[in-house]
Protein backbone atom coordinates (compact mmCIF):
# COMPACT_ATOMS: atom_id res chain seq x y z
CA UNK A 1 0.00 0.00 0.00
CA UNK A 2 1.31 3.45 -0.92
CA UNK A 3 2.15 5.89 1.86
CA UNK A 4 -0.25 8.56 0.62
CA UNK A 5 -3.09 6.04 0.62
CA UNK A 6 -2.33 5.06 4.22
CA UNK A 7 -2.27 8.69 5.30
CA UNK A 8 -5.59 9.34 3.54
CA UNK A 9 -7.29 6.21 4.93
CA UNK A 10 -6.24 6.92 8.51
CA UNK A 11 -6.60 10.71 8.27
CA UNK A 12 -3.12 10.85 9.71
CA UNK A 13 -0.11 13.10 9.31
CA UNK A 14 3.21 11.96 7.85
CA UNK A 15 5.76 13.34 10.31
CA UNK A 16 8.92 12.23 8.53
CA UNK A 17 9.96 12.46 4.87
CA UNK A 18 11.19 8.98 3.92
CA UNK A 19 12.39 8.08 0.44
CA UNK A 20 10.21 4.96 0.33
CA UNK A 21 6.83 5.15 -1.40
CA UNK A 22 4.96 2.05 -0.28
CA UNK A 23 4.72 -0.77 2.27
CA UNK A 24 4.80 -4.50 1.60
CA UNK A 25 2.17 -5.39 4.20
CA UNK A 26 0.40 -4.12 7.32
CA UNK A 27 0.98 -5.70 10.73
CA UNK A 28 -0.42 -5.25 14.23
CA UNK A 29 1.85 -7.85 15.86
CA UNK A 30 5.63 -7.37 16.10
CA UNK A 31 6.17 -11.13 15.76
CA UNK A 32 4.88 -10.94 12.18
CA UNK A 33 6.74 -7.80 11.07
CA UNK A 34 9.06 -8.25 8.11
CA UNK A 35 11.27 -5.89 6.18
CA UNK A 36 9.19 -3.29 4.36
CA UNK A 37 6.04 -3.64 6.47
CA UNK A 38 3.83 -0.99 8.04
CA UNK A 39 3.36 -1.51 11.78
CA UNK A 40 0.31 -0.20 13.65
CA UNK A 41 1.50 0.48 17.19
CA UNK A 42 -1.49 -0.48 19.34
CA UNK A 43 1.14 -0.65 22.08
CA UNK A 44 3.70 2.18 21.64
CA UNK A 45 6.28 0.20 23.61
CA UNK A 46 6.53 -2.19 20.65
CA UNK A 47 7.68 0.46 18.17
CA UNK A 48 11.39 -0.11 18.66
CA UNK A 49 10.99 -3.88 18.31
CA UNK A 50 9.02 -3.39 15.07
CA UNK A 51 11.74 -1.15 13.65
CA UNK A 52 14.44 -3.68 14.47
CA UNK A 53 12.29 -6.32 12.74
CA UNK A 54 12.38 -4.22 9.55
CA UNK A 55 9.28 -2.03 9.64
CA UNK A 56 9.37 0.80 7.08
CA UNK A 57 6.42 2.62 8.62
CA UNK A 58 4.87 3.21 12.04
CA UNK A 59 1.32 4.34 12.79
CA UNK A 60 1.07 5.77 16.30
CA UNK A 61 -1.04 8.09 18.45
CA UNK A 62 1.22 8.70 21.44
CA UNK A 63 2.23 12.38 21.64
CA UNK A 64 5.41 11.48 23.52
CA UNK A 65 6.82 9.46 20.60
CA UNK A 66 9.68 11.12 18.72
CA UNK A 67 10.53 9.68 15.28
CA UNK A 68 13.95 8.03 15.57
CA UNK A 69 14.76 7.63 11.89
CA UNK A 70 13.83 10.07 9.09
CA UNK A 71 13.76 7.18 6.60
CA UNK A 72 10.98 5.44 8.49
CA UNK A 73 7.47 6.71 7.75
CA UNK A 74 6.08 7.84 11.09
CA UNK A 75 2.36 8.50 10.64
CA UNK A 76 0.64 10.27 13.54
CA UNK A 77 -3.08 9.53 13.96
CA UNK A 78 -5.72 10.43 16.54
CA UNK A 79 -6.35 6.84 17.52
CA UNK A 80 -4.41 3.74 16.43
CA UNK A 81 -7.39 1.40 16.84
CA UNK A 82 -9.53 3.57 14.56
CA UNK A 83 -6.67 3.69 12.06
CA UNK A 84 -6.35 -0.10 12.19
CA UNK A 85 -10.08 -0.51 11.51
CA UNK A 86 -9.89 1.89 8.55
CA UNK A 87 -7.06 -0.04 6.93
CA UNK A 88 -8.70 -3.40 7.69
CA UNK A 89 -11.99 -2.29 6.13
CA UNK A 90 -10.18 -1.11 2.99
CA UNK A 91 -8.40 -4.46 2.64
CA UNK A 92 -11.43 -6.54 3.61
CA UNK A 93 -13.65 -5.11 0.87
CA UNK A 94 -11.20 -6.47 -1.69
CA UNK A 95 -11.64 -9.98 -0.29
CA UNK A 96 -14.54 -12.12 -1.48
CA UNK A 97 -15.87 -13.13 1.94
CA UNK A 98 -19.46 -14.10 2.58
CA UNK A 99 -20.41 -12.49 5.91
CA UNK A 100 -22.99 -14.15 8.15
CA UNK A 101 -24.37 -12.50 11.29
CA UNK A 102 -25.72 -14.64 14.13
CA UNK A 103 -26.45 -14.01 17.79
CA UNK A 104 -23.48 -14.07 20.17
CA UNK A 105 -24.26 -17.44 21.79
CA UNK A 106 -24.76 -19.21 18.45
CA UNK A 107 -21.51 -17.59 17.31
CA UNK A 108 -19.58 -19.10 20.23
CA UNK A 109 -21.07 -22.57 19.62
CA UNK A 110 -20.29 -22.46 15.89
CA UNK A 111 -16.69 -21.59 16.78
CA UNK A 112 -16.50 -24.82 18.76
CA UNK A 113 -18.19 -27.25 16.39
CA UNK A 114 -17.26 -25.94 12.92
CA UNK A 115 -14.62 -28.18 11.35
CA UNK A 116 -13.81 -26.72 7.96
CA UNK A 117 -11.13 -24.34 6.65
CA UNK A 118 -13.82 -22.49 4.71
CA UNK A 119 -15.05 -20.86 7.92
CA UNK A 120 -13.48 -18.08 9.96
CA UNK A 121 -14.73 -15.69 12.62
CA UNK A 122 -14.52 -11.98 13.28
CA UNK A 123 -15.12 -9.73 16.29
CA UNK A 124 -14.77 -5.96 16.29
CA UNK A 125 -12.83 -6.02 19.57
CA UNK A 126 -10.21 -8.44 18.21
CA UNK A 127 -8.04 -6.25 15.98
CA UNK A 128 -5.30 -8.87 15.64
CA UNK A 129 -7.92 -11.43 14.67
CA UNK A 130 -9.24 -9.10 11.97
CA UNK A 131 -5.80 -8.79 10.37
CA UNK A 132 -5.29 -12.54 10.71
CA UNK A 133 -8.52 -13.06 8.77
CA UNK A 134 -7.13 -10.93 5.94
CA UNK A 135 -4.33 -13.48 5.55
CA UNK A 136 -6.66 -16.49 5.53
CA UNK A 137 -6.83 -17.61 1.91
CA UNK A 138 -8.90 -20.70 2.74
CA UNK A 139 -11.87 -18.95 4.31
CA UNK A 140 -14.88 -18.03 2.19
CA UNK A 141 -17.50 -17.69 4.95
CA UNK A 142 -17.04 -15.38 7.93
CA UNK A 143 -19.28 -15.46 11.00
CA UNK A 144 -19.78 -12.49 13.29
CA UNK A 145 -22.41 -11.15 15.69
CA UNK A 146 -22.14 -7.37 15.19
CA UNK A 147 -24.26 -6.61 12.11
CA UNK A 148 -23.32 -2.94 11.75
CA UNK A 149 -19.62 -3.81 11.93
CA UNK A 150 -19.95 -6.61 9.38
CA UNK A 151 -21.85 -4.31 7.02
CA UNK A 152 -18.89 -1.93 6.97
CA UNK A 153 -16.59 -4.72 5.78
CA UNK A 154 -18.40 -5.65 2.58
CA UNK A 155 -20.23 -4.14 -0.34
CA UNK A 156 -22.51 -7.18 -0.41
CA UNK A 157 -25.47 -7.90 1.84
CA UNK A 158 -24.69 -9.44 5.22
CA UNK A 159 -26.78 -12.59 5.72
CA UNK A 160 -28.45 -12.38 9.12
CA UNK A 161 -30.02 -15.14 11.22
CA UNK A 162 -32.36 -14.23 14.06
CA UNK A 163 -31.74 -15.34 17.62
CA UNK A 164 -33.56 -18.63 18.32
CA UNK A 165 -36.65 -18.41 20.54
CA UNK A 166 -37.26 -22.06 21.34
CA UNK A 167 -35.74 -25.52 21.02
CA UNK A 168 -37.33 -28.53 19.32
CA UNK A 169 -34.33 -30.74 20.02
CA UNK A 170 -35.21 -34.03 21.75
CA UNK A 171 -33.65 -34.47 25.19
CA UNK A 172 -33.58 -37.54 27.40
CA UNK A 173 -31.89 -36.21 30.48
CA UNK A 174 -30.38 -33.04 31.89
CA UNK A 175 -28.30 -31.87 34.81
CA UNK A 176 -27.68 -28.29 35.82
CA UNK A 177 -24.70 -28.14 33.49
CA UNK A 178 -25.13 -30.87 30.85
CA UNK A 179 -27.79 -32.24 28.51
CA UNK A 180 -28.41 -35.55 26.78
CA UNK A 181 -29.76 -34.96 23.29
CA UNK A 182 -30.87 -37.12 20.38
CA UNK A 183 -29.72 -36.14 16.89
CA UNK A 184 -30.14 -38.33 13.80
CA UNK A 185 -31.38 -41.16 16.03
CA UNK A 186 -28.20 -41.05 18.10
CA UNK A 187 -28.08 -40.07 21.77
CA UNK A 188 -25.17 -38.05 23.09
CA UNK A 189 -24.30 -36.00 26.14
CA UNK A 190 -23.14 -32.43 25.58
CA UNK A 191 -21.59 -29.88 27.91
CA UNK A 192 -24.30 -27.29 27.51
CA UNK A 193 -27.14 -26.49 29.95
CA UNK A 194 -30.67 -27.06 28.76
CA UNK A 195 -31.46 -23.38 28.15
CA UNK A 196 -28.60 -23.12 25.63
CA UNK A 197 -29.73 -26.06 23.49
CA UNK A 198 -31.78 -23.75 21.29
CA UNK A 199 -28.53 -22.04 20.31
CA UNK A 200 -26.88 -25.39 19.55
CA UNK A 201 -29.84 -26.35 17.38
CA UNK A 202 -29.57 -22.98 15.63
CA UNK A 203 -25.84 -23.48 15.00
CA UNK A 204 -26.43 -26.92 13.50
CA UNK A 205 -29.23 -25.58 11.29
CA UNK A 206 -27.04 -22.75 9.95
CA UNK A 207 -24.04 -24.97 9.25
CA UNK A 208 -26.25 -27.51 7.48
CA UNK A 209 -27.84 -24.76 5.39
CA UNK A 210 -24.42 -23.75 4.07
CA UNK A 211 -23.22 -27.32 3.67
CA UNK A 212 -20.48 -26.90 6.26
CA UNK A 213 -18.96 -29.73 8.29
CA UNK A 214 -19.35 -29.79 12.07
CA UNK A 215 -18.49 -32.09 14.97
CA UNK A 216 -20.83 -32.29 17.97
CA UNK A 217 -18.19 -34.04 20.07
CA UNK A 218 -16.51 -30.63 20.21
CA UNK A 219 -19.48 -29.05 21.99
CA UNK A 220 -18.34 -27.56 25.27
CA UNK A 221 -19.12 -24.86 27.78
CA UNK A 222 -18.96 -21.35 26.42
CA UNK A 223 -18.05 -18.09 28.13
CA UNK A 224 -21.66 -17.22 28.96
CA UNK A 225 -22.06 -20.24 31.26
CA UNK A 226 -18.76 -21.86 32.20
CA UNK A 227 -18.88 -23.94 35.43
CA UNK A 228 -15.70 -24.85 37.31
CA UNK A 229 -15.68 -27.19 40.32
CA UNK A 230 -13.32 -25.99 43.06
CA UNK A 231 -12.34 -26.64 46.67
CA UNK A 232 -12.18 -24.13 49.53
CA UNK A 233 -8.86 -22.74 48.24
CA UNK A 234 -10.17 -22.35 44.66
CA UNK A 235 -8.14 -25.29 43.39
CA UNK A 236 -9.84 -26.67 40.30
CA UNK A 237 -11.24 -30.17 40.75
CA UNK A 238 -12.54 -32.84 38.43
CA UNK A 239 -15.92 -31.98 36.94
CA UNK A 240 -18.77 -33.00 39.26
CA UNK A 241 -16.47 -34.01 42.13
CA UNK A 242 -16.96 -31.22 44.68
CA UNK A 243 -19.83 -29.37 46.33
CA UNK A 244 -18.47 -25.95 45.36
CA UNK A 245 -18.89 -24.56 41.84
CA UNK A 246 -18.05 -21.21 40.26
CA UNK A 247 -20.08 -20.35 37.17
CA UNK A 248 -18.23 -17.81 35.07
CA UNK A 249 -20.33 -15.70 32.73
CA UNK A 250 -19.33 -12.86 30.47
CA UNK A 251 -21.62 -9.83 30.32
CA UNK A 252 -22.76 -9.08 26.78
CA UNK A 253 -26.17 -7.50 27.30
CA UNK A 254 -28.87 -7.47 29.97
CA UNK A 255 -31.19 -9.74 28.00
CA UNK A 256 -28.67 -12.57 27.76
CA UNK A 257 -27.56 -12.16 31.36
CA UNK A 258 -31.18 -12.22 32.56
CA UNK A 259 -31.83 -15.42 30.60
CA UNK A 260 -28.74 -17.05 32.14
CA UNK A 261 -29.54 -15.92 35.67
CA UNK A 262 -33.18 -17.00 35.41
CA UNK A 263 -32.14 -20.52 34.46
CA UNK A 264 -29.53 -20.62 37.20
CA UNK A 265 -31.83 -19.25 39.94
CA UNK A 266 -34.75 -21.49 39.00
CA UNK A 267 -32.63 -24.61 39.26
CA UNK A 268 -30.57 -23.85 42.37
CA UNK A 269 -33.24 -22.68 44.80
CA UNK A 270 -32.11 -25.32 47.30
CA UNK A 271 -28.49 -24.15 47.27
CA UNK A 272 -26.45 -21.49 48.99
CA UNK A 273 -25.68 -19.10 46.13
CA UNK A 274 -23.33 -16.17 45.77
CA UNK A 275 -23.82 -13.59 43.03
CA UNK A 276 -20.74 -11.51 42.27
CA UNK A 277 -20.76 -8.62 39.81
CA UNK A 278 -18.14 -6.04 38.84
CA UNK A 279 -18.83 -2.53 40.08
CA UNK A 280 -19.20 -1.43 36.44
CA UNK A 281 -22.43 -3.48 36.25
CA UNK A 282 -23.90 -2.52 39.60
CA UNK A 283 -26.89 -1.07 37.78
CA UNK A 284 -28.07 -4.58 36.91
CA UNK A 285 -29.29 -5.13 40.48
CA UNK A 286 -33.06 -5.70 40.05
CA UNK A 287 -33.70 -6.80 43.61
CA UNK A 288 -34.32 -10.47 42.76
CA UNK A 289 -31.01 -11.60 44.33
CA UNK A 290 -28.41 -10.14 46.67
CA UNK A 291 -25.43 -9.04 44.61
CA UNK A 292 -21.88 -8.64 45.92
CA UNK A 293 -19.74 -6.17 43.98
CA UNK A 294 -16.01 -6.38 43.28
CA UNK A 295 -13.63 -3.74 41.99
CA UNK A 296 -10.57 -5.84 41.13
CA UNK A 297 -9.54 -9.44 40.51
CA UNK A 298 -7.85 -9.47 43.92
CA UNK A 299 -11.07 -8.36 45.58
CA UNK A 300 -13.04 -10.99 43.64
CA UNK A 301 -10.63 -13.70 44.77
CA UNK A 302 -11.02 -12.61 48.41
CA UNK A 303 -14.82 -12.71 48.10
CA UNK A 304 -14.75 -16.26 46.71
CA UNK A 305 -12.29 -17.49 49.33
CA UNK A 306 -14.02 -15.87 52.31
CA UNK A 307 -17.65 -16.80 51.55
CA UNK A 308 -19.35 -20.15 51.98
CA UNK A 309 -21.36 -21.17 48.90
CA UNK A 310 -22.50 -24.08 46.77
CA UNK A 311 -22.60 -21.98 43.62
CA UNK A 312 -20.95 -18.66 42.87
CA UNK A 313 -22.34 -16.85 39.84
CA UNK A 314 -19.45 -14.61 38.72
CA UNK A 315 -19.85 -11.97 36.04
CA UNK A 316 -16.78 -10.93 34.00
CA UNK A 317 -14.28 -12.68 36.27
CA UNK A 318 -10.95 -13.76 34.81
CA UNK A 319 -10.93 -17.53 35.31
CA UNK A 320 -7.25 -17.84 34.50
CA UNK A 321 -6.33 -15.51 37.38
CA UNK A 322 -8.70 -17.04 39.94
CA UNK A 323 -8.60 -20.79 39.52
CA UNK A 324 -5.60 -22.80 40.67
CA UNK A 325 -4.19 -26.02 39.26
CA UNK A 326 -6.49 -29.05 39.07
CA UNK A 327 -6.13 -31.64 41.86
CA UNK A 328 -8.01 -34.71 43.14
CA UNK A 329 -11.16 -34.34 45.24
CA UNK A 330 -14.09 -36.17 46.79
CA UNK A 331 -17.16 -37.27 44.83
CA UNK A 332 -20.18 -34.95 44.61
CA UNK A 333 -22.59 -34.51 41.68
CA UNK A 334 -25.56 -32.33 40.83
CA UNK A 335 -28.69 -33.21 38.89
CA UNK A 336 -32.31 -32.18 38.72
Amino acid sequence: MRIENVVALTRGELITAPSISHFEDTRVSTSLVKRGDLFIALNPEEIVKAIYAGAYGIIYDDDTITPMDPEIAFIKVRNTKSAAYSIARYCMIKKNFRFICVDHVTFEIIKKISKTKEVDFIEQSDIKGIFSLLKNDDATIVFGYEEDFLTELTTDTVETFLEPRECSMQTSGTTLFESTITIDSQSMRVKLPQFQLKYLENAIHILKEFGLEYDLTSVGFIKFFDPVFVDEMLNQKEFGKTSKVIIFTEYYDKKLLKETMSYFCDNTKWAKNLYVFPISHADYDDGSVIITLYGSERELKDILEENDFNFAFVVNGDKSKLIKEKKESSIFTFSF
